[in-house]
């Protein structure tokens, strides 16, 4: 394949990001005084936020609303990318070797941009990229492929020479249907659906730092 273009997701694939999302609510009681219970996460994983919200309110009595809740938890993570998250492995390598192939590169992600561009500029990485792309840019999730169509539309690639790294199945599900070649990323925190995604990824990469020697498959 001659790659011309590449579209990388950001969390999970690009940052260290995922616990942060996983572990927000345990957080967000520490910081309250409270002792989270053990099992809270797997408490609220099937609520939605104003739902969860709604749920530590009345389970550890706070003296707050659901709008203080948001801001308190949107703060953190702001103050998560701007501060903390860490690259994944073998991250600036493959960034490097795509640079220096001319290859143009996009990001496209759930996440606020603000906070990708307040991680990629501490982590100096932003300037690899030839623009951020979000869910909420594009108006739909990434069950819809709109988001890679304008991330490609952006690096100005045609689709049989772009490829997509991501780590989450429905993901890489939305961008194989869309008619993507995609590289599946290992992360922690979707390894429950790995089968699945080393099934009908392209290539599958235990993390970037196998691009190298996985490359050739494609």
């Amino acid at each position: 394949m001659n790659i011309k273009g590449v579209i990388f997701d950001m969390d999970g694939t690009l940052l260290d990001s995922m616990e942060m999302y996983d572990n927000i609510a345990n957080d967000f009681l520490i910081k309250c005084g409270c002792v989270p219970r053990e099992d809270l996460k797997q408490v609220i994983k099937p609520m939605t936020f104003t739902q969860s919200a709604e749920y530590m309110i009345k389970e550890y009595d706070l003296k707050c609303t659901v709008n203080d809740i948001s801001n308190s938890i949107n703060n953190m993570i702001k103050d998560k990318y701007k501060y903390e998250i860490k690259l994944k492995r073998g991250v600036i390598e493959i960034l490097e070797e795509f640079k220096n192939q001319g290859i143009r590169m996009c990001v496209a992600t759930a996440t606020n941009k603000i906070h990708a561009e307040n991680a990629f500029k501490r982590l100096n990485i932003l300037n690899y990229f030839d623009d951020i792309v979000t869910c909420w840019e594009v108006g739909s999730s990434k069950e819809s492929p709109d988001i890679y169509i304008k991330a490609l539309d952006i690096i100005g690639t045609n689709i049989d020479e772009t490829i997509i790294f991501e780590d989450a199945y429905y993901a890489i599900c939305t961008a194989k249907k869309a008619g993507f070649k995609v590289v599946g990323v290992y992360d922690k925190y979707s390894e429950e659906e790995s089968e699945q995604i080393k099934a009908i990824s392209d290539i599958y990469c235990n993390s970037l730092s196998d691009w190298k020697k996985k490359k050739a498959l494609l």
